[in-house]
């Protein structure tokens, strides 16, 4: 009676990309991960200069602390637009991620991760200090690593256009397709 899904289920169908699209999703400190800004910027700013071509936007969420907000701002450029998370309407997320191309997410927004790989956009991970090892997010993170579904930031491969991942997850239909097949046969 029960049926496991890789991550948690979500509303994000793939779409046509626009080309040379990217996002940058950022979380902040959480139960499972502490938080370095400095460290944080210097990899947007190794991203962007390795993909000059790319326009990219990127977005925060609640948990993104303050300082980092304000720091992020301030490196809106032509080619990146900085939209804070209280600036978003309600569908922002899922609409930006059924037509982006790649996305780079902090490793600690696990629903994030989720969704940019259920709307078949190419995921990078910028790593943020964890807590523990031993925890079921660090462990999911890691098979997602592991089996080739995201990229892990890697200062010489930071064009995620080269990456090729494991495949679209699409755990929502999935389960609907069980569903169905149990109950309406």
């Amino acid at each position: 009676n029960i049926i496991q899904t890789l991550g948690a289920m979500n509303l994000v169908r793939p779409a046509a990309k626009k080309a040379d699209s990217g996002l940058f999703l950022i979380g902040g400190p959480s139960k499972h991960h502490n938080w370095n800004e400095l460290a944080l910027v210097e990899q947007i700013q190794q991203i962007l200069q390795a993909n000059p071509a790319a326009q990219w936007t990127l977005t925060t969420s609640r948990r993104t602390p303050h300082a980092t907000c304000k720091q992020l701002l301030k490196m809106a450029s032509p080619q990146l637009q900085v939209i804070p998370a209280a600036a978003t309407p309600a569908n922002w997320l899922p609409s930006q991620l059924a037509n982006t191309e790649k996305a780079w997410v902090t490793e600690d927004s696990v629903s994030m991760i989720y969704e940019a790989l259920s709307g078949g956009v190419k995921v990078g991970i910028l790593p943020v200090p964890r807590k523990t090892q031993k925890s079921r997010i660090i462990r999911g993170l890691d098979h997602l690593i592991q089996n080739h579904y995201v990229l892990p930031y890697c200062p010489k491969r930071l064009d995620l256009n080269q990456f090729k991942s494991s495949s679209v997850l699409a755990e929502s239909e999935r389960v609907a397709d069980i569903i169905a097949r149990i109950f309406f046969k």
